[in-house]
């Protein structure tokens, strides 16, 4: 029975979200609040300590990165540079696409960030240059998960830090973690 309050406090706050024009999110919190509190039985910093965190401050430096990026108008003029640079070799198109997903994964954005900024440019880039969705969309995939085993990138921190936790040194755990973003000899 609980099951069926919670699917449908997402179905409302969808609905009341769409219907006032405001972030789905506010409901959903009221919602979680009341079917918390009142519903099970729970204190209200029960109610918050379920919250998943990490996974709101993900979406949250995704929005807002990504709404920088389409308020100044970065996205348009990466996808208008890519087409510039490809204008007479249109098949290195997706190399391009991959290089770009590959060095903004690499200097810190993480692989969900790259794909969540770069899918709206791949598909602008496939609908101007007649490429392949499926291509451009392989091509962003490949560049963020190349990208995101750097040493300075998302996955790199976390492989030197799970090393440093196990005993091994930080200069070693440094060393170790170049070797997993590098390419097999």
């Amino acid at each position: 029975m609980m099951s069926l309050l919670v699917v449908g406090a997402i179905v409302v706050s969808i609905v009341l979200g769409y219907r006032f024009k405001l972030n789905i999110g506010l409901f959903a919190i009221a919602f979680a609040y009341l079917i918390g509190c009142f519903g099970m039985g729970m204190s209200p910093k029960e109610v918050i300590a379920t919250w998943p965190l990490k996974i709101f401050f993900i979406i949250f430096s995704v929005c807002l990165f990504y709404s920088f990026a389409i308020v100044n108008g970065t996205l348009e003029k990466l996808a208008e540079h890519l087409m510039y640079r490809c204008r007479n070799v249109p098949s290195l198109m997706p190399f391009a696409i991959f290089l770009a997903a590959t060095v903004i994964s690499g200097l810190g954005a993480g692989y969900y960030t790259v794909l969540a900024f770069m899918a709206p440019i791949t598909l602008l880039l496939c609908n101007r240059t007649g490429l392949s969705l499926i291509v451009g969309g392989m091509a962003v995939n490949y560049g963020a998960l190349a990208g995101a085993n750097f040493v300075s990138s998302q996955s790199g921190i976390i492989f030197r830090t799970l090393m440093t936790s196990s005993g091994v040194s930080d200069n070693q755990a440094f060393i170790n973690a170049r070797w997993v973003s590098s390419p097999a000899p």
